[in-house]
């Protein structure tokens, strides 16, 4: 699986892979209720070799199809990997806009629990600077373009 994210578009884009389909989301749309935001500045991990403060974000999802009804969540960031949080005003898929907000740089560890259901780690593994080509935002006009609200 591929994700998109066209913040000058306001739209993410997933693509499966041997799927003939694109499927295309708002990131403005918002049917989802926040339960908790805040900044935990007293309770540090290590990532990448440094201690990093982390945002706490819970949301009880909106879609009544949905696989899970609360998501509990820690993004661990370092604020030297910074985020222009203009950019992300808009992106208001999973509160992300309100989560960077709160830290101002990229989340490098998350931590989520789906409440009743599963817990998932997910963690950067390494983080290169670097240029890179406008060409991995392109989406393939060849295939279907399907808007999922």
């Amino acid at each position: 699986m591929k994700s998109i994210i066209r913040l000058d578009e306001g739209f993410s884009y997933l693509l499966y892979e041997n799927s003939d389909t694109i499927y295309k989301s708002s990131l403005e749309i918002i049917n989802d209720k926040l339960l908790n935001l805040k900044i935990v500045t007293n309770d540090k991990k290590e990532v990448f070799g440094e201690m990093c403060d982390y945002v706490i974000l819970d949301y009880k999802t909106g879609d009544p199809n949905a696989f899970f009804k609360v998501v509990r969540g820690k993004h661990y960031f370092n604020p030297k990997y910074r985020l222009n949080s203009k950019m992300y005003k808009d992106y208001k898929s999973g509160f992300w806009n309100q989560y960077v907000n709160e830290a101002n740089a990229i989340s490098i560890r998350n931590e989520h629990e789906y409440e009743g259901l599963f817990k998932s780690v997910s963690y950067a593994t390494d983080i290169i600077e670097q240029e890179i080509s406008d060409e991995i935002f392109v989406i393939d006009s060849d295939k279907f373009i399907k808007v999922v609200d």
